[in-house]
């Protein structure tokens, strides 16, 4: 019996510190954000990333820091089409994707079918949350 309660303490302790790096991690990611400290920030949200896979707040931040230092737009496009796929609602991200296709619509004949139904499909949504936008 104490084995067993000794291994699901340990269990409960790793599952609270990971918890808590993860918000720490988090939290520092959004200050360096806010603080335009982007590589900084890129490396907190993958450390929340390596935590949790899940987390739709690192992958949007993910995204928004590749997005802000202009450098990696496919690193860009993936954490923030991965925040929509964790978090579909995420009015902000699509708004986002749409932004970035429009954009490569608009300016890259190479590619055009893909970048407009990608942003047209971030357009019908996000009208259909909000009609009047």
């Amino acid at each position: 019996m104490r084995p067993l309660i000794a291994t699901f303490t340990i269990i409960i302790a790793v599952s609270l510190t990971s918890c808590s790096s993860k918000e720490r991690y988090l939290a520092e990611g959004k200050k360096y954000y806010e603080q335009k400290d982007y590589q900084k920030a890129i490396l907190a949200f993958r450390r929340v990333l390596a935590a949790d896979a899940n987390s739709a707040d690192a992958s949007y931040y993910l995204g928004l820091s590749e997005l802000a230092r202009e450098e990696d737009l496919m690193a860009a496009v993936t954490a923030l089409r991965r925040a929509v796929a964790l978090n579909p609602t995420n009015l902000d991200a699509r708004t986002k994707l749409g932004d970035i296709f429009f954009g490569l619509y608009a300016g890259s004949p190479e590619h055009p079918r893909l970048a407009r139904e990608e942003a047209s499909g971030h357009a019908r949504y996000l009208l259909s949350q909000n009609p009047k936008s």
